[in-house]
């Protein structure tokens, strides 16, 4: 590699606060092979060698650079002169190349387990490997442990990037007693100690970039180091952003923790309102979601449903997950179970966790974990108390005064840039793409149009009787849309539009039906693949979805040619050098990439102006952005937020601003819309009061 380079490591403590606590920081200048080591009362002197290095054009290798921005943010330098730097962050390159190659995906790798150094192998014991408590031995005396290929992947830590990269022997113990005296030990007692373990990990640096670099080249020669360098572009505004922090109110927290028990009971009890999914266990004092249920709705309904392997009823979320739309007892038990599994962070055990994260000035500041997906977006995680990560109606712990952006109907407007598809561009100009191919479907009919979220009749009319007749319709015509442009199969599609009929009959029907009226189940469904002769057109899916295709006939094709060019060149590329490389991945996963992945571009783009522009961004979210402001600089904040969004992406996209507003005595809140209104109405009173009898 031309050029000159230095690898930085930082250590530091305090990370919930908006400035960190510097512990030490190391530089390796790679040109004279010079280790220069700095205690936290030398950080003026650090802070002048590394404005040196910047100034004279060094390249900068580290390992997921957001920390190591949050520490130059919080010695006093700034993000404007930052910006200078250049900077190549390892991370996201080994994340590549983990999300794409199975060879680097999968493998052996060496730990430190009760004092023994363990292989963890991928293959069984072989005859005659004498076994040891959970170990085995080989016949070489070493020790290791058997982990099934398909339920260990390596993680993107820099120690398995090492290891699986480098062949390096690295004692994670070591590492993590370390880091835990780092975070909350004695760090005067242990000072030698930790500067020699922040100096270890940059003897890694430059091999480890490489390494990265080679692989990466190999499945994709377009690849350029200027590529790397949008990394650590990011790296920086992630690091801003994790200093901002996410306002929370601590003590609507506490309450709500303080209710977990009172949540557990009226969650399910509420879902069972509408049906019964849940059943008290009185040995385990609580409720327990039963199989039998859940088949016992799926058989009278009539709806030919998927099964797992074993013959079940599949009732996981990426199958329930799509019909919460169109189908009032699986959005309701979608609801359940999800609220479930968020109150389990406020358990007595686990809100620790989300507490450390909150600085002295009531902020979250976790990690946002950047490029956690494929994709390139980011992937907090709800268990270190990321609520925006968590159903609609938590989100109303944030605190303050708090504006959102949000592209619309974001996916339709790339799908059609993409494929250069001027029907899908079309649908997306009405303002409305679901409304508009409703009416081609002919499931609304062509006179009825929605104006400002209001349905109008022919006449220009609006009435409570086309709300009610047509709002399920475009909910359903939503998830078909989004469904069929990310390639839902037709028996999938059929399963929608039958779960969509169920919705949309009388309540005497949809007793009747799920008392096994016969009559009524063969009234509603919609056939996929085994569709009998006598069916309608109407009742057959893929009359649907041959209209999907003619319709947006250039996307149709643009999703199989984008597919055949990936397997032949092993390789996607998105317009800021992000990538998905290797064989790795499914027709519809590789389809929906270069969709998701210029999202996730669009968005880092407007984070980068909202920034430039002084907004105080506290988070991002999917096609979000949330920015705290204040009462008196809201209104020009909100419009500061619209023109950088829409600049990031495009002149045409569209993108809705608003304000959280929150009533806490009615127990209302913008935030919550439809997919949470009912929960936050039912629930919210557990985040005003302790312990509520």
């Amino acid at each position: 590699m031309t050029g000159k380079f230095i690898s930085v490591d930082t250590e530091f403590n305090n990370t919930q606060e908006r400035f960190v606590n510097p512990v030490c920081a190391v530089i390796r200048d790679h040109e004279t092979n010079e280790i220069r080591k700095y205690w936290y009362d030398q950080m003026e002197d650090f802070k002048k060698d590394f404005i040196n290095y910047i100034e004279n054009g060094y390249y900068i290798l580290t390992f997921m650079s957001a920390a190591e921005y949050r520490f130059f943010l919080s010695i006093g330098m700034t993000r404007e002169y930052l910006k200078k730097a250049k900077v190549y962050d390892i991370y996201p390159m080994w994340r590549m190349i983990l999300y794409g190659i199975d060879s680097y995906n999968w493998g052996d790798y060496v730990t430190v387990e009760d004092g023994k150094k363990v292989m963890l192998k991928t293959h069984a014991p072989k005859k005659g490997e004498r076994r040891d408590g959970e170990y085995y031995q080989d016949s070489d005396g070493n020790y290791y442990r058997h982990e099934d290929l398909h339920t260990r992947k390596y993680n993107p830590s820099l120690v398995h990037a090492c290891i699986k990269l480098l062949d390096v022997d690295m004692v994670t113990e070591h590492k993590d007693k370390m880091r835990d005296i780092i975070l909350f030990g004695n760090i005067e007692e242990n000072k030698d100690d930790i500067m020699d373990y922040c100096a270890d990990d940059t003897q890694y640096l430059y091999p480890l970039f490489e390494k990265c670099f080679s692989i990466i080249y190999t499945y994709s020669e377009s690849y350029r180091r200027k590529d790397v360098l949008e990394y650590g572009k990011w790296m920086l505004d992630v690091a801003t952003i994790e200093c901002n922090g996410i306002p929370i109110d601590v003590e609507k927290v506490k309450n709500f923790a303080s209710n977990f028990y009172n949540l557990s009971v009226d969650i399910p009890t509420r879902c069972n309102e509408v049906y019964k999914f849940f059943e008290w266990d009185k040995k385990k004092s609580k409720f327990v979601q039963k199989y039998h249920l859940f088949e016992e709705f799926v058989s009278n309904s009539g709806i030919k449903w998927p099964k797992t392997e074993k013959g079940q009823y599949k009732y996981d979320k990426k199958t329930l997950e799509p019909l919460r739309d169109s189908f009032r007892e699986i959005r309701v038990l979608q609801a359940t179970i999800d609220a479930r599994k968020d109150i389990g962070y406020f358990k007595p055990k686990n809100i620790q966790k989300m507490l450390s994260n909150i600085g002295s000035d009531n902020r979250w500041r976790g990690s946002l974990m950047p490029y956690g997906s494929v994709t390139s977006r980011n992937q907090p995680k709800p268990s270190d108390g990321y609520v925006f990560g968590m159903s609609r109606w938590v989100r109303n712990l944030v605190n303050g005064c708090v504006i959102g952006g949000d592209y619309s109907a974001q996916e339709i407007y790339i799908q059609g840039f993409l494929s250069g598809d001027e029907h899908m561009l079309t649908a997306y100009k009405t303002g409305d793409p679901y409304t508009w191919f409703a009416c081609k479907a002919n499931i609304i009919p062509p006179d009825i149009k929605r104006i400002k979220g209001l349905f109008h009749d022919s006449n220009g009319v609006v009435n409570t009787d086309l709300q009610m007749r047509y709002s399920q319709t475009r909910a359903l015509s939503k998830s078909m849309l989004l469904g069929m442009g990310y390639g839902m199969g037709v028996d999938s599609l059929g399963l929608r539009l039958t779960a969509a009929n169920i919705d949309a009959l009388t309540d005497d029907d949809r007793e009747k039906l799920f008392n096994g009226d016969k009559e009524i189940q063969k009234r509603v469904r919609v056939y996929g693949r085994e569709a009998p002769h006598h069916a309608t057109k109407e009742q057959r899916a893929q009359f649907y979805l041959e209209m999907y295709q003619k319709v947006f006939n250039k996307y149709h094709r643009w999703k199989q040619t984008t597919y055949e060019r990936y397997l032949r060149n092993s390789q996607i590329l998105l317009t800021d050098g992000w990538r998905r490389i290797g064989s790795n991945g499914n027709k519809t996963s590789i389809v929906n990439f270069p969709v998701q992945g210029e999202a996730a571009v669009i968005l880092r783009k407007a984070v980068h102006l909202c920034l430039d522009r002084g907004l105080r961004i506290s988070t991002t979210l999917h096609d979000a952005l949330y920015v705290e402001t204040t009462e008196q600089t809201k209104d020009a904040d909100m419009q500061i937020l619209h023109e950088c969004m829409v600049e990031a992406g495009g002149g045409d996209i569209r993108v809705d601003v608003h304000e959280q507003i929150i009533d806490w005595v009615n127990l209302k809140s913008n935030w919550s819309d439809e997919k949470g209104y009912e929960e936050f109405k039912r629930f919210g009173k557990y985040f005003l009061d302790e312990n509520i009898s």
